[in-house]
């Protein structure tokens, strides 16, 4: 997968997403997009991923992502937002979510502060 491809795919799955329309629905698609997409049907498939990822995202309660992401560094046994702490997802939603980082650093004190008694 190229680098120019796998971008322009993924544009044209935020294109979609914003507007709540099926990214493979050629129906409100802008027409460079259609050809681009007729011409490289490969990346239907990748496409499709982008757009679910970005509804799941939308979708998730913020209290649950913080409360997941929390988890997952005590896991793997460093504090959240912490190199390592995170997976590449969990570190671009805080990028965009900086007011939550109090939040995930609470809520992983209280898991340690739980599995010590």
């Amino acid at each position: 997968m190229s680098d120019e491809k796998q971008l322009r795919a993924e544009l044209i799955a935020e294109s979609a997403f914003e507007v709540g329309r099926n990214p493979l629905d050629t129906a409100g698609m802008d027409t460079d997009d259609e050809i681009w997409v007729d011409d490289n049907p490969d990346y239907t498939d990748y496409i499709e991923q982008v757009y679910q990822e970005l509804k799941k995202d939308s979708e998730e309660d913020p209290q649950e992502r913080v409360n997941r992401i929390a988890k997952a560094g005590f896991e793997v046994g460093i504090c959240p937002p912490d190199p390592g702490s995170m997976d590449t997802d969990d570190e671009e939603w805080l990028d965009d979510n900086q007011d939550y980082v109090d939040d995930i650093k609470l809520e992983y004190q209280n898991l340690i502060a739980n599995n010590k008694k």
